[in-house]
């Protein structure tokens, strides 16, 4: 273990120390948030090619014992924590489609790095391994045929599991509300990372909740939308979660776009924020009151979870378990930082390393 890792480690351990709060009646609910979930590849890259490592053993499990056991299988290290959670999100890393043609001349991937691909059965085996909501707003969901791949993703998902951060016009900005626990929650997805072309698709289409890149925060009409989203929602007292994909593509290390739309989220009475894009585990911010109890969280990165998108093994990710408990002075939140290995044996189970 290098120093920079062990830093890392101490210090997502000193911020784990918080202030539980006595009082069990009090009302409270209880988050989990995962990094980037690919169950596929990618395909057909010109630097790359094709990696589809994750595919035949996945393929094999369905045939044998259908999605319960492919979750079971992927999600096993991770059961305990998953059932304890009132509600388990994750961001989809790249559009669900149907079984993809084996011929390297299959025109429908978009001319990219890495373009991703999820399994046809991705919304059962999520499903099934106890996640409850997704995010699409990321850089990669337009990677398989445009807003047409877009289209099958939310297809897929519907009736399965529900989605935020992609839909037709501004309801793509749009928030999942509910329940847990007598406490009402708003859920909601954007991206700072944005692939032009798929993010203003034509009439009749779903886009991604995007951020344009401007130096102008404040005046994006995009951003603007999320906002007064979200202070509708502020006005129903609803606990705000904003899941965002943003910052660099690789590294611990956050960068100044990162800490602006933060503090644009946090200023707009965001509760937690959830991070995601950099395939590592990044810092985690606090926001606390006079008397020390922490009122908002910014998790910059959470790094992978399941994700088939990388054979060796890949940067320590992050789960964020969150609970939520409603007091008379508003919301105390409560965390904890649980380290994982996403890949240490090239299987693509991730491994706790630190909890």
């Amino acid at each position: 273990m290098n120093d920079m890792l062990k830093a890392f480690w101490i210090t997502l351990s000193i911020m784990s120390c918080i202030y539980p709060l006595t009082g069990e009646d009090l009302p409270r609910a209880r988050l989990l948030f995962g990094g980037d979930t690919l169950l596929g590849g990618y395909y057909h890259s010109e630097r790359y090619g094709t990696m589809t490592d994750m595919l035949t053993p996945l393929d094999s499990l369905l045939n044998r014992c259908g999605a319960p056991c492919a979750a079971d299988y992927y999600f096993q290290n991770l059961n305990n924590i998953i059932r304890s959670s009132d509600l388990f999100m994750v961001n989809l890393e790249g559009p669900i489609t149907g079984p993809i043609p084996p011929s390297p001349g299959d025109t429908l991937f978009l001319s990219k790095a890495i373009p991703l691909r999820q399994h046809e059965s991705t919304a059962v085996i999520l499903a099934a391994a106890g996640i409850d909501l997704v995010t699409l707003a990321n850089n990669h969901m337009c990677d398989y045929d445009g807003w047409n791949g877009l289209k099958t993703t939310l297809d897929s998902l519907k009736s399965v599991l529900p989605a935020v951060g992609a839909g037709p016009g501004d309801q793509a900005y749009a928030g999942y509300h509910t329940e847990l626990n007598g406490i009402p929650f708003s859920f909601f997805g954007a991206t700072d990372v944005v692939d032009p072309w798929c993010s203003v698709p034509p009439e009749g289409y779903p886009g991604l909740a995007v951020i344009p890149d401007t130096i102008n925060y404040d005046i994006n009409p995009h951003l603007n939308i999320l906002l007064k989203n979200i202070a509708e929602a502020k006005l129903s007292d609803d606990v705000v979660v904003v899941y965002i994909h943003f910052g660099p593509f690789r590294g611990p290390n956050i960068n100044r776009r990162q800490e602006e739309l933060a503090d644009i989220l946090i200023g707009a009475g965001v509760d937690i924020v959830i991070g995601s894009s950099s395939h590592t585990a990044q810092a985690i911010q606090e926001f606390r009151d006079e008397e020390g109890r922490i009122r908002q969280l910014v998790f910059f990165g959470l790094g992978n979870l399941v994700f088939g998108g990388r054979r060796s093994p890949q940067d320590p990710g992050m789960l964020a378990s969150v609970t939520c408990i409603q007091i008379d002075e508003g919301l105390i939140l409560e965390y904890s930082p649980i380290m994982i290995s996403p890949n240490p044996h090239r299987s693509f189970i991730p491994q706790i390393i630190s909890n």
